[in-house]
């Protein structure tokens, strides 16, 4: 195989690795987001805490920001997945 081909090869295994440890940390913080979305809705709806809209804000800037970083993430794996098939 020349030096090339190689150094080309070698790096779509680390983009490989590399998104699997991205995906892998995701799926840990999967279930830190969601206790902070029911948090963050409890605390809205709690009478007792009075003006809330910078909670919303924050509640949906979380919720837009995980959005593109799960689209980015599928788009991603989509990437993988058509280089492990024709390389691998």
């Amino acid at each position: 195989m020349p030096v090339t081909c190689k150094l080309a090869y070698d790096n779509i295994l680390l983009f490989i690795e590399q998104m699997s440890a991205i995906k892998s940390q995701m799926e840990l913080k999967r279930c830190t987001y969601d206790s902070t979305l029911s948090l963050g809705k409890k605390l809205r709806e709690n009478p007792k805490t009075g003006q809330v809209t910078s909670v919303k804000d924050a509640m949906s800037d979380l919720e837009m920001t995980w959005s593109d970083f799960e689209l980015a993430l599928k788009d991603c794996s989509e990437q993988v997945n058509r280089l492990e098939s024709s390389t691998l």
